[in-house]
């Protein structure tokens, strides 16, 4: 697992550098784009919810390609393996004993009986 000490950490302009690739692109499809591509909202509603659903899950898309090219440049590549590690998908260790403990209801099917 990647260990962040003080030289991984991003620079303040690196962090809004992010933000603005991921929030901009978002804006400027929402409130620039679906204005001049979606149709009329008196001649059809229906259109316009769908460009704008359209133009947001292309947002969406942009988001998580440009997450799987973040987590590329800082792991060197978008194994499986590096991405639940970066997600913190893993099986919760006691502190004190660094086993594994039980994760009751976390991806498991349990039936409940009310007698």
């Amino acid at each position: 697992m990647h260990n962040s000490t003080s030289e991984d950490q991003y620079s303040t302009i690196k962090i809004i550098s992010i933000w603005l690739l991921v929030a901009a692109p978002m804006g400027i499809l929402v409130y620039i784009v679906n204005p001049i591509v979606s149709p009329s909202l008196e001649s059809d509603p229906f259109g316009v919810a769908i460009s704008r659903i359209s133009l947001i899950t292309v947002g969406l898309i942009w988001q998580f390609i440009l997450t799987l090219i973040i987590i590329s440049r800082e792991e060197g590549n978008i194994s499986c393996v590096t991405i639940k590690e970066r997600l913190r998908l893993n099986t919760p260790k006691d502190p004190k004993t660094d086993e594994p403990v039980a994760n009751y209801g976390c991806g498991r099917y349990y039936s409940l009986s009310f007698s």
